[in-house]
């Protein structure tokens, strides 16, 4: 049984976290810091993805393709030329 990215997420933020408060050396305890802030990133990306999408969508993995196609800018409204008379 595999678990969701959103379940895999708050498990590294709760690990990363416990080794962020755990460690001494202030460069080591930064590292740690740094990837609580991207897995959160991530988990609210999911998030947000696990709304727009069906369950099945949200709870598959990402492939490049789905990253592209999240990351591709769509226009809200179109531009259409004016004839300069």
């Amino acid at each position: 049984m595999s678990i969701s990215n959103i379940e895999y997420y708050r498990k590294r933020i709760e690990e990363e976290s416990r080794r962020a408060a755990s460690e001494t050396d202030p460069s080591v305890r930064h590292v740690h810091r740094s990837l609580v802030k991207m897995y959160r990133n991530r988990l609210q990306a999911e998030e947000l993805r696990a709304e727009l999408l069906p369950s099945s969508a949200a709870q598959r993995p990402n492939t490049g393709v789905d990253l592209a196609r999240r990351d591709t800018y769509t226009p809200s409204t179109s531009r259409v030329p004016t004839a300069s008379a």
